[in-house]
């Protein structure tokens, strides 16, 4: 992991634990995450070969130009690239470990950039 907030999700998370494989949701407290909260999104991932965002932060939304809630997340994910996402998360669930993706991204203007996306059960 490279950025800062990544190291404060997973740190956040582990505490959560207490031990257990991952944490209860009651015990998530959205004001001791309160700075990364708007870019926190929840996926419902009923069937991990197809996850939906359940609730995005308003600046993931914004930065996709539209309310994320309801939508699948491998859609902004190349074919191939979203096979091996779902694997990866399928794996996430089952060993109830965070994982951390790399990845580069094409902006709306053909540019690039780099991001770090964190994914806990």
């Amino acid at each position: 992991m490279k950025h800062k907030n990544s190291h404060l999700l997973v740190g956040y998370w582990s505490r959560l634990r207490a031990g257990r494989e991952v944490p209860d949701q009651a015990d998530i407290d959205p004001r001791q995450i309160k700075r990364l909260l708007p870019d926190t999104f929840i996926l419902d991932c009923e069937d991990a070969s197809r996850p939906v965002y359940r609730l995005a932060g308003t600046a993931l939304c914004e930065r996709f130009g539209f309310e994320l809630k309801g939508t699948g997340f491998l859609a902004h994910w190349e074919a191939q690239s979203g096979l091996s996402l779902a694997a990866l998360l399928r794996q996430s669930l089952r060993l109830c470990q965070p994982i951390c993706l790399s990845s580069i991204a094409a902006t709306t203007d053909n540019g690039m950039v780099e991001l770090e996306t964190v994914l806990t059960p």
